[in-house]
């Protein structure tokens, strides 16, 4: 459940991410109820986002080369060309 809804908070325009032990949600007015759930499921969340993160282990060097950084997931599905490298 809290992967799904970090996935429609970050649909809905949000930027979903950790601050520490902190949960970090920038964007647009959160609603009431987004607030609640957001409140009663913050552990679990935050949860979401570590394993998210450990999924990848160049975000996990990266993070662990410069712990200060803020990393965002951009998602551009309009873009499928691919430049060779």
């Amino acid at each position: 459940m809290p992967a799904a809804a970090i996935a429609r908070l970050r649909d809905a325009g949000f930027t979903v991410g950790t601050d520490g032990d902190r949960l970090a949600i920038t964007g647009p007015a959160l609603t009431d109820p987004q607030r609640e759930f957001i409140a009663k499921h913050k552990t679990e969340i935050i949860a979401a986002l570590t394993a998210e993160v450990a999924k990848n282990p160049v975000v996990a060097a990266a993070l662990a080369e410069w712990p200060d950084a803020q990393i965002a997931a951009v998602r551009d599905h309009h873009n499928t060309a691919t430049p060779e490298c």
